[in-house]
């Protein structure tokens, strides 16, 4: 049975409860440790739900990385329980409340981004195209350029995976040392709580490479002709597009396949019609 578990924030919430709906599963609701009262859950709260999987074949399914979000994962690791991660699609990323009227989500099994090619028919592609062709405008690779952009990991996800941000990115920044004379740029997504004011395609003009661990601007420097290097490729949807050795950062890789890429991600995000076949799709493929 399909067991889908509450995290508190209303908009995500509405669209587990309509997979689990749908596919004729249970929705587990949250408790929290102590009296909290009715406040609005804040991003750490300490959810806990009262379940016991029993079934062999329970599959769990959640939204994002926060809320205690990690005591599911790790209930699926020690048990062998297939999951099914639900968070903000890979395009129409910004327009994922209202989702074209439709809420775009993206699901993976038993990962949190897709990280390989799966399904390239275009169908799907060539449809949202038409409503939106820049989410999908593929510019020539770029050569040369006199630095290099990392992007940061997020810091919920490295939390979740217990991984020490701030020693992954001076790891891989003294790496990058090792093999470029190339200056080094950090593109943080929020300075002093707010939004990065300069424009993303304004800070890759010149740019060689892009590194990165799960971003979504790596993904849109990609599009752009900006070869990238992953750090992390078990958990990158820019995995199959990428070089991850940076002692080749000299040497980057210009792959001819991103438009399967992209129609792959395509296929593996959908719309709230679309979520009484998705569990059964992401199945086929896994």
């Amino acid at each position: 049975m399909l067991k889908g578990f509450e995290t508190g924030k209303l908009t995500t919430d509405r669209k587990i409860k309509k997979i689990i709906t749908l596919s004729q599963g249970q929705l587990i609701k949250y408790d929290r440790r102590g009296e909290l009262g009715d406040h609005i859950l804040n991003l750490y709260e300490k959810l806990v739900w009262d379940f016991e999987p029993t079934n062999d074949d329970d599959k769990f399914i959640w939204w994002g990385f926060l809320r205690n979000t990690k005591h599911l994962y790790e209930t699926c690791k020690k048990r062998n329980i297939d999951f099914y991660f639900v968070d903000h699609p890979y395009f129409f990323h910004k327009k994922h409340g209202e989702g074209l009227g439709h809420g775009f989500i993206r699901i993976v099994k038993n990962a949190f981004n897709l990280t390989k090619i799966n399904d390239t028919n275009e169908k799907k592609l060539e449809h949202y195209e038409k409503i939106d062709k820049s989410q999908f405008k593929l510019s020539n690779w770029k050569k040369g350029g006199s630095k290099i952009v990392v992007f940061p990991p997020s810091f919920h996800m490295t939390k979740f995976l217990d991984m020490d941000r701030e020693q992954l990115i001076n790891d891989t920044i003294e790496k990058l040392k090792q093999y470029t004379d190339r200056k080094i740029e950090v593109r943080l997504k929020k300075q002093n709580g707010e939004y990065n004011s300069m424009p993303l395609l304004q800070q890759l003009e010149d740019t060689h490479a892009v590194v990165s661990f799960q971003s979504n601007g790596a993904m849109k420097a990609i599009q752009h002709g900006i070869p990238s290097f992953v750090v992390t490729p078990e958990v990158s949807a820019c995995t199959p597009v990428s070089e991850t050795d940076l002692s080749k950062i000299e040497t980057p890789y210009y792959p001819d396949n991103r438009r399967e890429w992209q129609a792959s991600l395509m296929n593996n995000q959908f719309v709230d019609s679309e979520y009484n076949n998705a569990i059964g799709y992401l199945d086929r493929y896994e």
